[in-house]
């Protein structure tokens, strides 16, 4: 396959997600939970409406080497901001991405019972 990388091809390591106690330690809580899902689905669920793909914006607070980040999104002109600060700029991001899809989703629910 060619492009971007030229004739690189990269391989991904394989996770046996059934039997993953033969590979060692268990993954952390919530390592291959739905949390790192909320952002993907929140970018179909805009894809589907032909809204513009969710816009992500961050904001931090304390020193360089123990920062805390929140974030915000923007998705079809409303924002959704994270519940509180997080150590990563991924966590909030995912945690901002959970809130926006539960409200999007109760509020398709609600429409739907109308």
């Amino acid at each position: 396959m060619q492009g971007k990388w030229g004739d690189f091809i990269f391989l991904l390591p394989f996770f046996d997600l059934q039997n993953r106690e033969e590979f060692g330690s268990k993954p952390s809580p919530g390592a291959f939970g739905m949390q790192h899902l909320y952002k993907n689905l929140l970018q179909n669920y805009a894809q589907k409406r032909n809204f513009s793909l969710p816009e992500y914006s961050c904001e931090f607070e304390g020193p360089p080497h123990a920062s805390r980040f929140k974030s915000n999104v923007t998705i079809n002109g409303i924002t959704y901001e994270s519940p509180e600060f997080f150590s990563t700029i991924k966590e909030t991001e995912h945690a901002v991405a959970k809130v926006a899809w539960e409200s999007l989703s109760t509020n398709e629910i609600q429409e739907v019972s109308l």
